[in-house]
């Protein structure tokens, strides 16, 4: 019986991609394709001793490789191959903006380039330093082809016009490449309008630590773009859309919970020392699927637009943060009660944070700004500057069911300022509260 590992499963792939695709390009091409292929199973073959030599120094020969997700190496390299041999001009030069930290670092920065023979441009840095010319400065100075950004870096760009564009030569980008979130669609125009220059394709892409290679996006001059649509499931990707009830959603034009219906070669094999939660994380909500944890709608030809998180998980600036750590570390303070935090739109971050607070002692009035400081820094030991509170309201409840379960889907409604769409509260253990919450808004 063959043992599956890493290297041969990459080899496997590597053979399926020569007899299916390699037959459609012209000799040079090929030559170049199978370059990228022998350069990738090499990188490949030195993972795997690196893995190998990992499990021995932990004492842990036995140490499954596919604990780790090898399989992101390659998959993006792979799945940029026919695209990248079709080019008339090999020659691809990639700026990816995000941190390197991410998996975007991993699979777009090191190995699906690189893999490529594409040259990447990294700097170390922000893009408002020395002024918001910096991303543009270096697109002209390296003669960039491909930029990749995130919403967050764009909406923060815009903020400040597009004279800082105007000063330089932008016109070698031919792709533009959005990675995160979900762009809104001021945002998107901004961005095709100014930067793109109404030439140049964006691939809004859909993705996940866990997935290690983009799994829903465009193909650029190939697949149509729409404005905050990730457009169809990339090749070999089975998406699909899941109801309430568990039954998976059929034909255009329906909303439901995003879920991929067969494993993909970079695939994330365990969580770490926990298998269990692996599992229950991602393969409990549905048999046989992997659940995304996020919600997306299928519009009347096929495109995905990510609506976001069906979970209690707030996208700020990219960054998935969970509401129960933040309000853990809030309830540390010893003048909090309890807390709540949600999310609400959010000009530069897509969304921010907004909690929620009851104190134990609400006589204590005048020392509220002092406590707000003193919470956004507990936040920030405990979690990090990113997970710091925008907005802070002190109330004497929150709205309650009548078994104690605190109704965040209010709490949402009157921070993103829609009390119109509240619905019927009357049945709240304490519907008075939210009168109080209304009548004091920060928005």
């Amino acid at each position: 019986m063959e043992v599956r590992t890493p290297l041969n499963t990459i080899t496997g792939f590597a053979d399926i991609l020569r007899q299916e695709m390699f037959g459609e390009l012209n000799r040079r091409q090929q030559e170049y394709a199978e370059g990228i292929l022998e350069t990738g199973q090499r990188m490949m073959g030195v993972v795997a001793d690196i893995f190998d030599l990992a499990s021995i120094e932990a004492g842990r020969e036995d140490l499954n490789k596919d604990t780790i997700d090898p399989h992101a190496v390659l998959v993006s390299a792979f799945n940029l191959v026919k695209e990248r041999a079709r080019q008339k001009n090999i020659r691809v030069d990639f700026d990816v903006a995000p941190d390197i930290g991410w998996i975007t670092g991993h699979s777009y920065i090191i190995y699906g380039p690189l893999a490529n023979g594409a040259t990447t441009v990294m700097f170390e840095g922000i893009p408002s330093y020395p002024n918001y010319g910096r991303f543009w400065n270096i697109v002209e100075k390296h003669k960039i082809n491909q930029f990749y950004t995130a919403p967050t870096a764009i909406r923060a760009l815009a903020k400040q016009g597009s004279h800082f564009i105007d000063n330089y030569d932008l016109s070698t980008i031919n792709v533009l490449g959005s990675v995160g979130e979900p762009i809104n669609e001021e945002a998107w125009h901004w961005y095709n309008d100014n930067v793109g220059k109404k030439k140049s394709p964006i691939i809004d892409t859909w993705w996940q630590t866990e997935t290690g290679g983009i799994m829903i996006t465009s193909i650029p001059n190939v697949t149509p773009t729409k404005p905050t649509y990730a457009t169809l499931p990339f090749i070999g990707i089975q998406a699909c859309l899941m109801d309430e009830n568990n039954n998976e959603l059929e034909g255009n034009q329906v909303e439901g919970k995003l879920c991929i219906k067969f494993p993909w070669p970079s695939i994330a094999r365990t969580i770490w020392g926990n298998h269990k939660r692996y599992k229950e994380t991602y393969f409990s909500a549905f048999k046989n699927k992997y659940f995304t944890g996020d919600g997306a709608l299928r519009d009347d030809v096929g495109n995905y637009r990510i609506t976001g998180r069906v979970d209690d998980v707030i996208i700020v600036s990219g960054h998935n943060l969970g509401t129960a750590p933040i309000e853990d570390a809030i309830n540390e303070h010893p003048m909090v009660a309890e807390s709540a935090i949600v999310g609400f739109p959010h000009d530069i971050k897509g969304s921010a944070l907004y909690g929620y607070i009851t104190l134990k002692n609400m006589d204590e009035s005048n020392h509220h700004d002092n406590t707000k400081k003193e919470i956004n820094e507990l936040i920030n030991v405990r979690i990090g500057p990113i997970a710091k509170l925008d907005k802070i309201q002190f109330s004497s409840g929150l709205p309650k069911t009548r078994s104690g379960k605190i109704m965040r889907r209010i709490l949402r409604k009157i921070a993103s300022n829609e009390t119109s769409e509240l619905g019927d509260t009357s049945t709240l253990l304490n519907p008075e509260v939210v009168k109080e919450i209304i009548d004091n808004s920060l928005m």
